[in-house]
């Protein structure tokens, strides 16, 4: 298990909740050599700043 932190822009986060951009996010766990689990997107207050949790 292990947390991506990623800068993502507006669009890009609102496409990630809506699940256009869940392969890019796989990829990225991938490149980290993690177990795909669940996918958790927190985002940090005012930071557009999110959690990959792989």
């Amino acid at each position: 298990m292990g947390d991506v932190l990623i800068w993502l822009s507006e669009e890009w986060a609102m496409q990630l909740r809506g699940g256009l951009y869940m392969s890019m996010v796989l990829v990225v766990c991938d490149i980290m050599h993690d177990t795909l689990s669940t996918i958790n997107y927190k985002k940090c207050q005012s930071e557009k700043i999110y959690t990959v949790s792989c």
